[in-house]
């Protein structure tokens, strides 16, 4: 426990509870947003994962709720916050509220640019490889090379191979009974 106590982000901590800084908060949010899983996180901050279970996992996940419904202010220190949450902000607040909005909004945005690239990149080289496949296919009917060979040249796997297209067949005959009977349970 005193080890424990002895980590930056760590406030206090007893046999019951650990109270972690909003530093820290922010910090694990940051980097789950950039691939970090729960025991990575907390590993890289200092803690040693033996002495904590499961607790990362768990701690993670309700701070990502947190941000996800109100942004990183959330882990500001209380005292930071205003102290009458309901009362009118001046113009240079507002300001100051709105320009925080939009750099979490572009945040978000570059992060959904970065999904999108990673999944273009992936359907694209899902169709590339396609394509070898059925090139391997008309080089196999064409001249008398086996598919093993064709596939090893082509760096792809034969399982690959196969199962792109029993998995065409598939979907041509799907595509074909919703043609014949287009009522499911048919």
């Amino acid at each position: 426990m005193e080890e424990l106590k002895k980590n930056k982000y760590v406030l206090d901590a007893n046999i019951d509870r650990i109270l972690y800084s909003n530093e820290f908060k922010k910090r694990a949010i940051i980097l789950g947003l950039e691939g970090y899983t729960a025991k990575q996180v907390f590993t890289k901050c200092g803690f040693d994962i033996s002495y904590l279970g499961t607790r990362p996992t768990e701690q993670i996940k309700r701070w990502k709720k947190q941000y996800n419904l109100h942004g990183l202010e959330v882990f500001q220190d209380k005292h930071l916050l205003p102290r009458n949450i309901n009362s009118v902000l001046s113009k240079d607040q507002q300001i100051l509220h709105l320009k925080k909005e939009l750099k979490k909004t572009k945040q978000e945005l570059a992060f959904i640019k970065k999904l999108e690239k990673i999944e273009s990149e992936m359907i694209c080289k899902r169709n590339m490889t396609g394509e070898q496949f059925k090139l391997i296919r008309r080089i196999s009917q064409m001249k008398s090379f086996t598919i093993s060979a064709l596939c090893s040249l082509a760096n792809v796997s034969r399982s690959g191979y196969y199962n792109y297209f029993s998995s065409k067949k598939l979907d041509n005959l799907l595509s074909m009974g919703s043609k014949i009977c287009p009522l499911q349970g048919c």
